[in-house]
């Protein structure tokens, strides 16, 4: 398994496991960004690749990073509920700040 592939299945696990929460604190390995809210660009890109992802269905979405490290990129979870209950989970990382 390539580093990359290990580190997007990784923190689909976390995403999938927390159900979009991200209430911990960063680990000390992590870059203090993971604890911050996207700003408003961030926020409206995110608002638009869910909505296109989700073809139109109401999503939420994790308040802070789940990790932000400029080498591995900034995660956050979306979800969205299914029709037969559950949710769907996308892990959105972007490759930088």
């Amino acid at each position: 398994m390539t580093p990359r592939l290990s580190v997007c299945v990784l923190g689909l696990a976390l995403g999938l496991t927390s159900g979009c929460q991200s209430v911990a604190a960063p680990s000390s390995s992590q870059d203090a960004s993971a604890m911050e809210a996207p700003n408003a660009l961030e926020r409206q890109y995110l608002g638009e690749t869910g909505h296109a992802v989700y073809r139109g269905r109401s999503f939420q979405r994790t308040r802070t990073f789940l990790f932000g490290d400029p080498s591995r990129g900034y995660a956050i979870c979306l979800r969205s509920a299914k029709r037969g209950g559950g949710f769907d989970h996308t892990l959105l990382v972007l490759q930088r700040r």
